[in-house]
């Protein structure tokens, strides 16, 4: 068994910030960087921009190495770099917090199996209030036991209801799935039996690849929690209702007509994907990491707790909002 991970670069990012001796942090963000927004009254200095910009840069390496637990924390500090405030800059400290706690973590890279299914997990956050009502989707993709891809990004279409938002990521994560497929195959690698990707489910479905679910194993699975997405996909009669959705996503729709993909639910609690749209608590952070095969060692938190415990600009920033981020 193989790990991959970046404890040398991210122990140089935290002395090049002058926070190696900052106290850990147990997550990367709390709920107050989804209120994130532009900078107002003024705008940042060109060494600011630098600074934020060299700090967000760094931390994407490590997102998009081996840390897929940052992604998302660290995809909303980077929408803010041409014009960054010091909440922005506390945001990203945060994440950096985080690390300092968890620079050893190591994406395992397990040994393949028999059974090399290529599995994509999907979610969705519609209607951020800083992202004039723009999707945050997530995907990942695994092959086997091994996590291979993933992506939390801010969708350019605006949905006017959950379920446009939720067919939305369908779309986009259907068309990431099949691509990745055709690139194993360009490879001359052994096709995965099944495709699937999971999206949360507010149904209890198990999901078993020993052959419970009445699916055609030859056709990828696309999971989704979403009844209205779901038969947007699989009834034509809906169109007339959903006219407003662009075109370009009907592909999806196209790909169930002609058997190639399939719709179906998952259970939300073995949702992958949850980290990359949305700040979760550390409980169920620990419990996703689990997941994607993200070692856990025990994250050491100063007993003052707090972000801004050796960080006076940071501090005096939450003092004035009477918050913490």
């Amino acid at each position: 068994m193989l790990s991959i991970d970046q404890s040398g670069y991210i122990e140089g990012v935290l002395t090049k910030f002058g926070m190696d001796e900052a106290w850990a942090a147990p997550t990367p963000a709390t709920e107050m960087i989804i209120t994130l927004g532009p900078r107002e009254g003024d705008t940042a200095s060109a060494e600011e921009v630098r600074h934020y910009a060299s700090l967000v840069g760094s931390l994407l390496w490590v997102a998009q190495g081996s840390r897929p637990d940052i992604a998302f924390a660290v995809g909303r500090c980077a929408r803010f770099v041409a014009n960054p405030s010091g909440e922005h800059l506390a945001a990203a400290k945060r994440v950096l917090r985080y690390l300092k706690g968890t620079a050893g973590v190591s994406l395992m890279v397990r040994t393949p199996t028999s059974k090399q299914i290529l599995a994509g997990w999907a979610d969705s956050n519609w209607a951020g209030p800083c992202d004039c009502r723009r999707l945050t989707s997530g995907y990942v993709f695994t092959i086997g036991r091994l996590v291979c891809s993933w992506s939390s990004r801010l969708q350019p279409t605006v949905g006017s209801s959950l379920v446009e938002a939720e067919y939305v990521a369908l779309a986009a994560v259907a068309r990431e799935l099949l691509w990745t497929s055709m690139f194993l195959q360009e490879l001359e690698q052994p096709a995965p039996r099944t495709a699937e990707i999971h999206i949360s489910a507010k149904t209890s479905i198990i999901h078993s690849h020993d052959g419970e679910l009445a699916y055609d194993r030859n056709v990828p699975v696309l999971y989704s929690d979403s009844s209205g997405a779901r038969a947007i996909t699989n009834d034509p009669q809906h169109f007339k209702r959903t006219k407003h959705i662009d075109i370009a996503h009907f592909f999806l729709r196209d790909e169930i007509t002609s058997r190639r993909l399939t719709v179906a639910p998952v259970q939300s609690s073995k949702n992958l994907a949850n980290v990359l749209t949305k700040p979760l608590t550390a409980p169920r952070l620990l419990h996703v990491r689990e997941l994607f095969g993200l070692t856990t060692p025990k994250v050491h938190t100063g007993s003052r707790g707090g972000a801004g415990d050796n960080d006076p600009a940071e501090r005096d920033l939450m003092n004035d909002r009477g918050e913490s981020i």
